[in-house]
């Protein structure tokens, strides 16, 4: 796999795709200390819960905790289960946190693939 290189910032391979020289690649790399904000989360106001959304729960049900948020989107199944592969799945999933239990609706026809796009919130 050879290549012909031109004057400018470009390779050009024996397939002819044209590729960016090392020089070019190396221009584009930052040198030194990272920014203190470098791979952080920075959370806007409209994320940070205070205490006003506890206090309101805590005012109707004093045994109230707390609350977790989960979606559920898809899965990808191994394989399809019965002679040949050829029985039909139709796919859920049940779930348990604590004493609640939940399940999603059947993936009707779901296959290996099946979606359920759905975001739960529990409340303990």
């Amino acid at each position: 796999m050879s290549s012909a290189v031109d004057s400018s910032n470009h390779t050009t391979s024996s397939h002819g795709n044209i590729l960016p020289k090392f020089s070019d690649y190396r221009s584009r790399v930052m040198l030194g200390d990272l920014p203190q904000d470098f791979l952080r989360i920075q959370l806007v106001e409209s994320q940070v819960y205070g205490p006003s959304v506890f206090d309101h729960a805590l005012e109707h049900d004093s045994n109230f905790i707390g609350y977790f948020t989960f979606s559920i989107t898809e899965a990808k199944l191994i394989k399809n289960s019965g002679p040949l592969g050829l029985l039909r799945m139709d796919p859920y999933v049940r779930f348990q946190i604590g004493s609640i239990s939940n399940e999603t609706p059947t993936a009707t026809g779901g296959g290996k693939n099946p979606q359920w796009n759905a975001s739960y919130r529990m409340y303990e």
